[in-house]
């Protein structure tokens, strides 16, 4: 939250909080589950992903690399890499084992307000500021395309499941 705070819930009663990202104006932006639930990922304004484990909020790690806040965050189906996208203009994807950055793109003229995965993970789409919807492949890290039509920054996207249509929703 804008607390700095992560907190998680389980049949509405508060199992943990940790505060962790550096205090700043917008807190903590994005959190993302690994697909098995065992860690929780959390994008902060001050430019971290922080790990943690889901069951108990112990602190498993820290993912630096923005430049400035980290605004969203998708874990691939196979949960071995993580994207991020932030108000750096860039798309950064992490491997989950190593800890580490496996590659920064860039391509957006403005924040980049949602990444998400394709359903086989073969596709990652970011939205931004700019008005745009970028897809690239996440193993080559290469842009597939371009979608342009909006007027105004688009602020969520996501795939329909066993399809290759994009819903946004600005």
């Amino acid at each position: 939250g804008g607390d700095n705070t992560v907190r998680v819930w389980r049949d509405g009663r508060e199992v943990w909080s940790k505060t962790g990202h550096d205090r700043s104006l917008f807190g903590i932006m994005a959190v993302a589950f690994h697909p098995d639930g065992s860690r929780l990922y959390s994008g902060g304004y001050d430019g971290t992903i922080r790990i943690w484990k889901a069951e108990s909020g112990e602190e498993m790690g820290v993912l630096r690399g923005h430049g400035k806040g980290v605004v969203t965050l998708a874990v691939h189906p196979n949960g071995k890499e993580l994207a991020s996208g932030g108000d750096d203009l860039t798309v950064r994807w992490w491997d989950l084992g190593k800890r580490s950055e496996i590659r920064s793109l860039s391509g957006h003229s403005g924040w980049i307000w949602c990444v998400v995965y394709d359903e086989a993970g073969s596709v990652l789409a970011s939205a931004g500021a700019d008005n745009a919807i970028k897809l690239w492949n996440p193993a080559t890290g290469k842009e597939i395309r371009t979608l342009l039509g909006h007027s105004d920054a688009v602020k969520r996207i996501a795939f329909a499941q066993s399809d290759r249509r994009i819903q946004r929703d600005d």
